[in-house]
């Protein structure tokens, strides 16, 4: 009796803390969005500057603050949470090889900022519509010399080189990349919040 109590209390508590943890990043994205971007004079006045690009720099910024924040947390991260991180991206990329679009869909957050490597910005309907619709097709989509920082035990970023080829509006494609990765776990699941490649050749 007293050894199902102190499991009930344990649970309660890694709720109430995944719970203090959402909120704290809710808080943290509502500051960010409250924040007015300071850009050089030439930029913000520029004329190819819009509100839509305006507003996707400030999401990139918030990411980016978000992966630098993870460089002074190495001590969290413990080798089953990045199995549980790796074992996410394995799966993520068999779906994406797949076209798995239902599987996909639960693999995503709702709220997904998705950069591809010839700057084109998503959202997670977009992203999936792309998928649906045949933009991408995907024949290869590996990563390797990964490097895996937990910012903490709901928050995971990720770096390493990407190895992708497919089909892109129909014409064929073969890069190498880098990319970055922030992942959330949400409910107990990992999710990819946010995506960034930058091509290398």
């Amino acid at each position: 009796m007293e050894e199902m109590e102190e499991m009930e209390e344990l649970e309660e508590m890694e709720e109430m803390e995944e719970v203090e943890e959402m909120e704290e990043m809710e808080e943290m994205e509502e500051k960010f969005r409250s924040v007015q971007f300071t850009v050089p004079f030439c930029l913000k006045h520029h004329p190819s500057i819009s509100y839509k690009t305006h507003t996707i720099m400030k999401k990139l910024l918030f990411t980016l603050l978000i992966l630098g924040s993870a460089i002074h947390l190495l001590d969290a991260q413990t080798p089953a949470q990045l199995a549980d991180i790796k074992t996410f991206e394995q799966a993520r990329y068999k779906a994406i090889l797949a076209n798995d679009l239902s599987t996909l869909e639960t693999m995503v957050a709702p709220d997904l900022i998705y950069t591809h490597s010839i700057g084109v910005v998503e959202n997670k309907a977009q992203y999936l519509e792309a998928l649906a619709n045949s933009t991408y097709k995907f024949s290869r989509f590996e990563t390797d010399s990964t490097l895996y920082r937990m910012v903490n035990k709901n928050t995971a970023v990720a770096t390493g080189i990407l190895r992708v080829a497919g089909l892109v509006q129909g014409k064929p494609f073969d890069i190498t990349a880098r990319f970055s990765a922030l992942y959330v776990r949400r409910k107990k699941h990992w999710m990819l919040h946010t995506w960034q490649t930058t091509k290398l050749r």
